[in-house]
């Protein structure tokens, strides 16, 4: 999410800053940037997408597909 709403730079930084830390530490400080800016990590989460139950109140799964199969974020 933070390079699709323009903070490529911030995360870019962030990951080149944490070059000598092992990959659960920088795992864990991506963690901690998506949810200090109000991502929720299940909203893109490969288990959480596999999740088959309708649930109208949230429209991630099929947001993640569109931009999956549809734009090629991937």
């Amino acid at each position: 999410m933070y390079v699709q709403y323009g903070q490529r730079v911030e995360l870019c930084e962030m990951l080149m800053g944490n070059s000598t830390k092992t990959m659960d530490e920088q795992m864990t400080e991506v963690y901690n940037l998506g949810v200090g800016k109000g991502v929720s990590y299940n909203q893109y989460y490969r288990v959480a997408l596999q999740n088959t139950t309708i649930d109208v109140n949230n429209n991630m799964r099929q947001w993640t597909w569109q931009y999956c199969t549809e734009f090629g974020y991937f």
